[in-house]
């Protein structure tokens, strides 16, 4: 109105006359060529979004942050796979060049957050799986910590970097994966790789600004994590009311496992929930450290007790 009222017209001849424009204006930039957009499904990227929808599921309880979790890692593991390698980014349905180390890290990331977050066994198998070809393909067995990218006859050097920005180093991601592999599968190989990923990276972990995300994965290393094992009765449909103790525990050196009883194919991935029982047909909590269990929690008040007795390393 204020508007109209300096240029001496009525409110709807101004409005009238602002349409007319927008569509000659739009009329004309339809003549010049489209600006480019950029529609790549960027693998890593990816890996960091399901990540933190993930954590923010789990953590708040919103099970639609899961599900879409759950369904971009679905669309990942099967848009993005080249036979049992992911490529760098799809593009309108094409895959791009093979993957880099970010790539298969953050998916890993993003697959451990996805199980600890649902206690779904086979977003687990899938990270053992990529885990299995990163080492096989990017590992230095000369000085330890993964390579870049793969071997090729047409790369001079192959980097590693050492740089946490914007975006965390792929090595640094996967000291951290494979230690909290390492503690739900007890495979100690998996613990060795981390250990030679730390002492690769000892140089620049003295200046700590360098490599936040490596001083993650060394804290979490120097620590000795909580194993936290809920294990629903099959007639149950959660973990409910004990999760709700877990969401509001801060325990950042821990792995989480969600697992129904008498699961055999979970227990063959996860051996520290195999007999782990369901007491008096509840949902029944067991917090361990180096194997070595506090009484099984079956009350909200009890498990939280025991998750705040742990150490402040923990």
């Amino acid at each position: 109105d204020v508007v109209a009222e300096r240029l001496q017209m009525t409110p709807d001849a101004l409005v009238a006359e602002i349409n007319e424009a927008r569509a000659a204006l739009y009329a004309a930039r339809q003549q010049r060529p489209p600006p480019l957009r950029d529609d790549k499904l960027l693998t890593a990227w990816n890996g960091l979004m399901i990540s933190a929808l993930a954590r923010a599921g789990f953590g708040l309880a919103e099970d639609r942050y899961l599900a879409a979790a759950g369904r971009a890692a679905g669309f990942v593991l099967q848009e993005a796979r080249q036979g049992e390698r992911l490529a760098r980014h799809v593009t309108g349905g094409v895959k791009g060049p093979p993957g880099f180390l970010d790539d298969y890290a953050f998916m890993i990331q993003a697959l451990l957050d996805l199980y600890e977050a649902t206690g779904h066994w086979r977003w687990l198998e899938q990270a053992i799986g990529l885990q299995t070809l990163v080492d096989r393909e990017l590992w230095d067995d000369a000085q330890g910590g993964y390579f870049f990218t793969v071997a090729s006859p047409d790369l001079l050097v192959r980097d590693k970097p050492d740089y946490d920005g914007a975006e965390p180093a792929g090595n640094s991601v996967a000291a951290l994966n494979l230690l909290r592999l390492a503690e739900l599968t007890d495979r100690r190989d998996l613990r060795a790789h981390a250990e030679r990923v730390l002492a690769a990276f000892a140089r620049p972990l003295h200046a700590g600004l360098a490599l936040p995300k490596m001083l993650s994965a060394l804290a979490f290393y120097l620590s000795e994590p909580a194993q936290v094992v809920l294990v629903r009765p099959q007639a149950a449909r959660d973990f409910a009311p004990l999760v709700d103790s877990l969401r509001r525990a801060f325990l950042p050196h821990s792995v989480r496992v969600l697992v129904q009883e008498n699961d055999a194919a979970h227990a063959a991935l996860v051996p520290l929930s195999a007999q782990r029982p369901v007491l008096s047909g509840r949902v029944t909590a067991y917090v361990c450290r180096g194997k070595v269990c506090k009484l099984p929690a079956q009350d909200a008040d009890t498990l939280a007790a025991e998750l705040n007795a742990a150490p402040p390393s923990s």
